[in-house]
Parts: structure tokens; C-alpha cells; sequence
């Protein structure tokens, strides 16, 4: 089977296309086989796990969104049309990102945990300062711990402005504030 636009126009364009030479002479399509018009190909319906054939759909989301919120909609959404399908229609996601995404934040929340600790420990151990090993992880769980790829959280700002504008002779000292 072969499906494609071009410069083929019908069949018999098709059927004398070369795809290959021998002896200097060129086979063409038609001397491989017989050329005709298909079916067309069935869109939207897909096996499912063995069971059969099913409609598919694809939920595609806007560049920019929150995929968990997206995807939180979509569930509400078919909660909410439940009740209207016909008997013994259900509608059942193929693929769900969530887990993945929820998976992720923990990981990430671990480590922000654990890179705390660290640099409160190496703080302690360079520095010999407690009350400066407490920033890591006091500031961790800010509001500002969802971090939001647009925006810059206070205390990066605070600090931006006390080095642009702060004395030139101090001593950069970077800490995951």
C-alpha cells in the first residue's frame, strides 16, 4: 500500500514509475504487481488492549498551560458527562500524564530538601555560623516553591538589587536562597 501526495496524478502514472533497471531496461510499478485504488484509511478508531476496536481521540493542550491543570479539567469534564453517555459507553484515558507530573514534584521536593540540608551542613562546617545555615532551609518552603517560569521570586529580586546596588567591594558569597 502506498499513501502520499506529489506529482502523481492516476494510476497510470503511478504504474510507470521505475523503481528499479535491469540489463539497462527499467522495471516499472506495474511490471511488480497490480495497481489500484484502495480504501481509505480509518481514522479515529484504534485497537484497545486486545479488546477490539474503539474511537480514539487526542486531547491536545494550548502552549503556555499547566498540564496538571489541564489535565485536573478534562478528568472534572468526563466526570461531568458521565451520567449522559448511553449504556455501557465509557470513556477511558489511554494515556494520563498526571502520574508522571506528581511523580516529578516529589522528586524535585526531595531534592530541594536534601541540597538544603547539604549546604546548611557545609555552611556549618566552612563558616562556623548556624544562624546563616538556617536560610536554606527556611527558605525552602516559601510560597515561591511552585515556581513559576515567568516570574522571579522576592528574594531573587531583593538580592539582584543589593548586588546592583550595593557597595562594588563585596564579597559574592552564592548560597540557593
Amino acid at each position: 500500500m502506498v499513501r502520499g501526495l506529489g506529482y502523481l496524478r492516476s494510476l497510470s502514472d503511478l504504474e510507470t514509475v521505475p523503481v528499479a533497471t535491469k540489463n539497462g531496461t527499467p522495471v516499472l510499478v506495474r511490471d511488480l504487481g497490480t495497481v489500484t485504488f484502495g480504501p481509505d484509511i480509518r481514522e479515529g478508531v484504534a485497537e484497545w488492549q486486545g479488546e477490539g476496536e474503539t474511537v480514539g481521540g487526542i486531547v491536545v493542550m494550548r502552549d503556555g498551560m499547566n498540564a496538571l491543570n489541564v489535565i485536573n479539567g478534562i478528568k472534572q469534564k468526563l466526570l461531568d458527562i458521565k451520567p449522559s453517555l448511553p449504556t455501557g459507553v465509557e470513556v477511558v484515558a489511554g494515556y494520563d500524564r498526571s502520574g508522571l507530573i506528581h511523580a516529578s514534584i516529589e522528586t524535585l521536593q526531595r531534592d530541594l530538601i536534601e541540597e538544603a540540608i547539604i549546604v546548611s551542613v557545609v555552611i556549618v562546617i566552612f563558616l562556623f555560623h548556624f544562624r546563616s545555615a538556617l536560610i536554606p532551609i527556611l527558605t525552602l518552603r516559601s510560597p515561591w516553591s511552585q515556581l513559576h517560569p515567568n516570574v522571579l521570586p522576592p528574594r531573587h529580586i531583593k538580592h539582584h538589587v543589593a548586588w546592583r546596588f550595593g557597595p562594588s567591594d563585596w564579597v559574592l558569597v552564592t548560597l540557593p536562597l
